[in-house]
């Protein structure tokens, strides 16, 4: 006669995940580029146009682990100079990513 199949789960189902917490982050963002040389190639050769596309950034980014392995951040924040290129009064960020 067989033996009765015991009731105990198997070890898997014993192991609690382990305890998780969900952590944010608040901080002040500063960027700043330069440099941004842009050439006009053609076929007499290149040439510096004397165009710069150069910005400072301010701004305040956000972000938390939505769980173990998934990660969301924002980033609001103006440009307060442009050199070049297009100023934003407002830039708005939203990445999402996942962490292998």
């Amino acid at each position: 006669m067989p033996t009765p199949l015991s009731k105990t789960p198997s070890p898997e189902h014993h192991c609690p995940s382990p305890p998780y917490r969900v952590e944010q982050i608040l901080g002040l963002s500063f960027e700043k580029t330069f440099g941004g040389k842009i050439s006009e190639v053609n076929p007499l050769g290149t040439f510096d146009t004397g165009n710069r596309n150069n910005f400072t950034r301010i701004g305040v980014i956000a972000g938390s682990f939505l769980s173990p392995t998934i990660f969301a951040q924002a980033q609001l924040a103006t440009d307060v100079q442009a050199r070049g290129g297009a100023k934003n009064d407002i830039f708005f960020q939203v990445q999402v990513g996942k962490v292998f």
